[in-house]
């Protein structure tokens, strides 16, 4: 994204978004200048809208950035809490649908060996 691709509606959600910040700090610090700088951004904001640009701009490339690592994490997440646990169980009951402990047992095959005579109802329906 480049400086001048930015149009006056980026500009204006961008700063809705720096006054939705200003807003979480004061209500976090109550400083009463806090306030004030936010009803002046308010009304730049909505008077004159592209003085945010430069803000926009930082925006924009950090949630860019941001959107290339969170997905990452957020699965990396849901992997660890929901996969390795349901995973891990199956070990511990004994679970072994791959048949990954008659692998190496024996010099027969451990795939099964499906004889059928496949007809046309069997493409048309396949599950």
């Amino acid at each position: 994204m480049k400086w001048n691709t930015i149009d006056k509606h980026q500009c204006k959600d961008s700063a809705f978004a720096l006054i939705l910040l200003l807003l979480i700090i004061y209500f976090t610090s109550n400083h009463v200048l806090l306030l004030k700088i936010v009803i002046v951004t308010s009304i730049i904001a909505m008077v004159f809208p592209e003085l945010f640009r430069p803000f926009a701009f930082i925006w924009f490339q950090l949630s860019k950035l941001l959107g290339m690592f969170i997905p990452k994490i957020v699965l990396t997440l849901i992997f660890i809490v929901f996969v390795v646990p349901v995973g891990i169980f199956r070990r511990l009951i004994g679970k072994d649908d791959m048949k990954l402990n008659e692998w190496k047992k024996s010099h027969t095959s451990v795939f099964n060996t499906k004889n059928h005579l496949y007809t046309q109802e069997d493409f048309n329906n396949p599950f």
